[in-house]
């Protein structure tokens, strides 16, 4: 893999910012159920692009190398301003995987006797103006008595999905339901040859009382590197399977560095 000749393409509304423009970006990947975030700057756009420039605009941001690129964000404008900085006007724009909009909506429905808990996820998704990347819940309860669901869709969707027993993330305006620990079926090779950055470090976590050993790893940005992706690494520090749990790519088109972090744990 040839990681030179840096590749960035931003569009805001379906309008492409200008490549000749001074572009950063910071753009979290979790594992967690909050909304996913991330920050992007740019600098001396005209005055009527940031104009068109509002609040749930749609963003798609991809970035990588000549050899390998591709989408690492895309979602909305969560909040948008501009300020300058001696010469340059910045414009600075907070970005989410979700509207504010599906964030406090509410909804009401009442469900048949027996209709299983998938169905019920499945539906609330779909009433939240989510995709579903994936539905595969560890428990699938049947409702026998039917049942009545009125709220937040948010806390809807979280409340069945505990009962799933379940994680869930969203992902590119998609909603995610998996196993605790399932990860994608693509496996990428990580060592010095393949971005590599600094020896990765030892850490861990608790979750539900259960203690989990990791390591935060550092590489060269790699669009392919996600939640539930599997990293084979082979380092000094860390060498096997590894499944991705959270992570940031950061960088820009100038002279910024142009990295992914991510924490990994044991396939």
């Amino acid at each position: 893999m040839e990681l030179w000749k840096r590749r960035l393409h931003v569009e805001i509304d379906n309008k492409v910012i200008p490549s000749d423009l001074t572009v950063e970006f910071k753009i979290n990947f979790s594992e967690k159920p909050d909304v996913d975030t991330g920050d992007l700057k740019i600098y001396n756009l005209s005055k009527h692009t940031i104009r068109a420039i509002k609040t749930n605009s749609v963003v798609r941001i991809s970035a990588g190398y000549e050899s390998t690129y591709g989408n690492i964000f895309y979602g909305n404008i969560l909040y948008v301003s501009t300020t300058w900085d001696g010469p340059d006007k910045i414009t600075e724009i907070t970005l989410g995987d979700a509207t504010q909009t599906y964030r406090k909506m509410r909804y009401g429905k009442s469900f048949a006797p027996g209709t299983t808990n998938d169905e019920v996820l499945a539906h609330l998704i779909t009433q939240s103006g989510l995709g579903i990347g994936d539905l595969d819940t560890t428990r699938n309860p049947v409702h026998k008595n039917g049942l009545r669901v009125d709220g937040r869709l948010y806390d809807l969707i979280q409340k069945y999905v505990n009962l799933s027993n379940s994680k869930f993330y969203i992902k590119n305006m998609r909603a995610y339901i998996r196993p605790r620990g399932k990860s994608n079926q693509m496996t990428w090779l990580l060592n010095k040859d393949t971005g590599l950055v600094d020896t990765p470090e030892p850490i861990e976590t608790e979750i539900d009382e259960v203690v989990y050993n990791g390591y935060k790893v550092k590489s060269l940005l790699n669009h392919n590197i996600d939640v539930d992706n599997v990293i084979r690494i082979d380092s000094q520090t860390a060498r096997g399977e590894f499944r991705v749990s959270s992570g940031t790519h950061e960088g820009g088109n100038n002279e910024n560095s142009y990295y992914t972090t991510m924490e990994v744990y044991p396939v």
